[in-house]
């Protein structure tokens, strides 16, 4: 189906969208539909769920975001809505949630959040100032701390996760090498693998939490004051370091090196509440070669991508010596 035909499928079927003026959003990197809808300022927005009611949300009665989900997701999707109110930790409000069973998609429309991004506000404020903006976002992120959560097999399922990961990384070099007269940068996958199993040892006696799932400058929109958590459908228990596995885009190289460190080092105060342990350090490591492994995979028949993310890792992994007993200094 394209984009247009769902568009005008989406338009039939669910009442909100009738009235709408419907673009598609593709500033992020989702890989599924987005779209931001736009009603006529006299409409009212329809009731939210009361299980994911919160005082003085920032409404806006004209305006709303949409994600078009594969299979059936609505369950999973009200599950994060109802943690995350359970937490008290900011937002989008959900307005419509449904599934569509004969294209076997799920639709959610929350409200839109007015504001700026982290990235946004990164070009406009000094380091001090960034830092403090961390500080806070990192706060808000550490309320899912006090979730208690129940018996689970991550663990498990997460190891057989990293081992398939590393498969595939082994399989795409080789195949890519032998295909291209330019070969990839080097990065030892021998090494890489010795060292993820080495933090992986460090990081198996940290707790498991409920997480947001990718911390990054686009995925906090801050609100008077007050950062949103947007994107928030990948949700779910997993190893806390694995929140912040977008530190491997920020922080390293260009004119905002400096800046984009205050924040991630404000996040990581305000979410371990001035206290950082140690392992962090190795945690962080761990979540940077996870997140080339999880790239890998993500791209994998798309030859420019593969190249890309060789070279970003290249540098991060020399740079890091494969972060054996690496140190974060700005921590």
């Amino acid at each position: 189906m394209t984009i247009q035909s769902l568009e005008e499928y989406l338009r039939l079927k669910i009442d909100l969208l009738r009235d709408c003026n419907i673009i598609r959003d593709t500033r992020g990197h989702s890989r599924i539909p987005c779209f931001v809808l736009e009603k006529p300022a006299k409409l009212q927005p329809p009731s939210a769920d009361a299980a994911v009611k919160r005082s003085q949300p920032p409404r806006n009665a004209t305006k709303f975001f949409m994600k078009i989900y594969p299979t059936d997701r609505v369950q999973d999707l009200q599950n994060i809505a109802s943690i995350y109110n359970e937490a008290k930790v900011p937002t989008a409000q959900i307005v419509q949630l449904g599934y569509l069973s004969e294209i076997d998609q799920t639709y959610c429309i929350y409200e839109y959040i007015e504001g700026k991004t982290l990235r946004e506000l990164l070009k406009q404020n000094s380091a001090d100032c960034l830092e403090r903006i961390g500080y806070l976002t990192g706060t808000e992120l550490g309320k899912f701390r006090k979730i208690t959560v129940p018996e689970n097999d991550f663990l498990s399922n997460f190891h057989q996760k990293l081992l398939q990961l590393l498969h595939n990384a082994h399989l795409q070099k080789r195949d890519y090498n032998k295909t291209h007269s330019v070969k990839l940068p080097r990065v030892n996958l021998q090494r890489l693998e010795r060292s993820l199993w080495h933090l992986k040892t460090v990081i198996a006696h940290t707790e498991l939490n409920f997480t947001h799932g990718d911390i990054n400058l686009y995925n906090i929109i801050f609100h008077y004051q007050t950062p949103y958590f947007i994107d928030t459908d990948g949700s779910g228990i997993s190893l806390r370091s694995l929140d912040f596995r977008g530190n491997c885009w920020w922080g390293w190289t260009g004119n905002n090196t400096e800046r984009e460190q205050a924040v991630y080092r404000g996040i990581y105060r305000g979410y371990f509440a001035d206290q950082i342990p140690n392992s962090l350090h190795h945690e962080l490591g761990f979540a940077i070669i996870y997140e080339f492994l999880l790239r890998l995979e993500r791209y994998a028949n798309v030859d420019e991508q593969t190249y890309y993310s060789f070279l970003r890792w290249h540098d991060i992994l020399e740079r890091t010596k494969y972060f054996e007993n690496y140190q974060f200094d700005w921590f």
